[in-house]
């Protein structure tokens, strides 16, 4: 019966901190302006608009708030992260849409929109390689595959397109180290879940 007890409240331990260790590897940021909030790993640097002056990453990273904060005003940017060694970084946009709503989309309208977006990024220097619809719980993505030329190395990324309360928000991972893995497709595609 010792034994068993034992053994019991062992068990008990882990389950109490199996749970803890999940929480703690994200770190929720709140989006107010896109109506979202966001959980990203907790190795990432981050940084969000309201960033703070003294953030120790800025130093660490060349950056500055002020010149930081108008790139993310100038390119829309409400969240920038990336692994510790950049590898990969994570952006996330918004812009106002004539859209309301993708969940309110069939499968086949947002198919025929996606097809309609390739000449568009092809202005932009962007190749778009593939495309499909990704169902999430609150509203509906399309995720698109592409690529670019970036001082002659090719940048490969994912992104998460949605069009919510007529906001246009992608959420977007570019891989400077080739193309994007599996595995940090699954950690983008758990950033977008969240």
């Amino acid at each position: 019966m010792k034994k068993f007890v034992k053994s019991f409240l062992i068990f008990i331990l882990i389950c109490c901190f199996i749970p803890t260790c999940a929480y703690a590897a994200d770190k929720t940021y709140n989006l107010v302006e896109l109506g979202m909030s966001i959980d990203i790993p907790s190795d990432h640097i981050v940084f969000t608009r309201n960033m703070n002056e003294d953030d120790p990453n800025l130093d660490a990273y060349g950056l500055t708030k002020d010149g930081f904060l108008s790139l993310m005003t100038e390119r829309s940017i409400y969240l920038n992260a990336w692994d510790v060694d950049v590898n990969y970084e994570i952006i996330v946009t918004m812009v106002d849409s004539p859209l309301e709503d993708f969940s309110q989309q069939s499968d086949t309208t947002l198919t025929t929109l996606a097809a309609s977006l390739e000449p568009e990024y092809k202005n932009a220097g962007i190749n778009l390689t593939d495309y499909e619809i990704y169902q999430h719980s609150q509203t509906k993505f399309i995720k698109l595959h592409i690529s670019q030329l970036n001082n002659g190395s090719t940048v490969y990324g994912v992104q998460y397109h949605t069009v919510c309360d007529g906001k246009a928000i992608n959420i977007t991972m570019q891989s400077y180290a080739g193309k994007v893995s599996s595995a940090n497709e699954t950690i983008l595609r758990d950033i977008v879940d969240s």
